[in-house]
Order: structure tokens, then sequence, then C-alpha cells
């Protein structure tokens, strides 16, 4: 509990320290405690965790960009030249339209769309696939806090965007299209919507959901174009029985 009686430091103090009691007192062989805080980085916390020996991990997966919700405005300014004249394109689109869906029916449709797009897009674009679908499918479908929107042009869905809505902002989980969403730029409108819907419920920032050039250069320049802030969600901090097991942990994620 955090109240202006109580000293930040303090407080993360006897968070950790309890935490670090429970699992010592159980007296296992092997324990592993992994600590992310996601964007909300926090000196207090991040210098009660080092007191209690917790080591960073730092990927390049962490890394992101965030969109806040005080940068946007109807004529686009902040967007790159290019992506906003894709997204003009997009709307002067007579056969393009976007769907919000709701209904369990639509969302057990869309998500078997998703899925299929997402696998052949993983095959053609050769990288690995960041969520685990056949296991992330149900959440998807059930949790309303979860957003599904598709694009359709002439009545076939081409792009599938879902995200995720937080306390105080938008995180964009996953996307799939084919190539006639390519031509008609349907990622651009979808985006832009989810944008508008992160102004519309009074949201902070949008999680742009991670970036890797390395690896998907396509996505990075789209992520980029929104020309939103990069920052990091992270580090994992980590803390094990012995030293062997926190470097596994370390080349895992690494």
């Amino acid at each position: 509990h955090l109240s202006k009686e109580n000293n930040m430091k303090d407080v993360y103090d006897s968070i950790h320290g309890a935490l670090c009691s429970y699992i010592k007192n159980k007296k296992k062989l092997l324990w592993l405690l992994l600590i992310n805080y996601q964007s909300q980085n926090l000196d207090a916390a991040e210098t009660s965790l080092m007191k209690f020996g917790f080591a960073p991990i730092l990927t390049k997966k962490m890394f992101t960009f965030l969109v806040f919700s005080k940068d946007i405005d109807q004529d686009l300014l902040i967007l790159s030249n290019n992506w906003r004249h894709n997204l003009k394109r997009a709307k002067k689109n007579e056969d393009l339209k976007i769907e919000w869906l709701s209904s369990y029916q639509d969302r057990v449709k869309a998500f078997s769309h998703l899925s299929d797009m997402y696998e052949k897009l993983t095959n053609r674009k050769k990288f690995k696939s960041g969520i685990d679908l056949s296991d992330a499918g149900d959440l998807m479908v059930t949790d309303q806090s979860m957003i599904i929107v598709q694009a359709k042009l002439q009545g076939e869905v081409v792009a599938i965007r879902v995200a995720s809505v937080c306390n105080d902002h938008i995180l964009d989980l996953i996307a799939a299209s084919n190539e006639g969403a390519t031509k008609c730029y349907a990622n651009y409108l979808l985006m832009w919507g989810i944008i508008i819907k992160m102004k519309e419920l009074n949201k902070n920032y949008l999680d742009t959901g991670g970036i890797d050039p390395a690896s998907n250069i396509g996505v990075y320049n789209f992520k980029k174009g929104l020309n939103g802030r990069l920052t990091i969600n992270g580090p994992l901090w980590s803390l094990g029985s012995n030293p062997l097991l926190e470097w596994t942990t370390r080349m895992f994620f690494l």
C-alpha cells in the first residue's frame, strides 16, 4: 500500500524483502524469481531490487514505441509523411471497411482468420511467432478487454488486429493480414483505428507491442512511422537460488 505517509523506498524494500524471505524459507533446492515492471521504471523499485540481489536482464525484444494520446490530432501531424499518405489512401477507399467485433461468434470467426493469416505470414517472412495462438485463443475471444478489429475489402477479410485495454494504456498484441491488405493499406486503417480508440477510452498511450528491426524490418518501419517515443519495457529482474540457474536464465532470454 502506497500513501503520502509511506516512504516509497521503504515500501519496495518491505515488499521485495518479504517475497525473498518467503521463497528462501521454503528451503527448496532450486528457485527463481522474475520481476518485470514493464514501462513502470521507478528508481525506488529498481534500487530496492538491486539491494536484494536481483540482476537485470535486457534484450532487444523489450524495446517498443509508445504513442501518446496528447500528441494525436485530426490533422495527423504526428505521423511521418509516408504513414500519413498511406492512411489517407486507405480512408478514401470506399471498398475498404473496418469492423469492431464484440459478439462471441464474430470473435471466434475472426480468430480463425487471424490464426490462418498469421501462420502464412510467419512462413512467408520467416520469423518466429511471439505469441502461441493455440494457448491465447480462448482468452482473446472471451475477454472483452481484448479489442478485435478487422478490415474487409469488398466484403473479404484482409487484415485483423488485436489489442489489450489496460489500466492507463492500450497494448497492441498481434496483427495479421494477407496480400490483399498491402494493396489497399488496410493495416494503416486498423492501427489508426486503435489509436483513435485509445483517445475515446481516455487512455494515456498506445504501446505498439515491441520492435525487432533485425528480424522484421517491415513491421519496424510501420511502427516507426507513428513517430512515437522509443522506450524499454524492462529490464527483467532475476534472482535465483544459485549462479548456474541465474546464468541459464540469462542465456534463455538472450
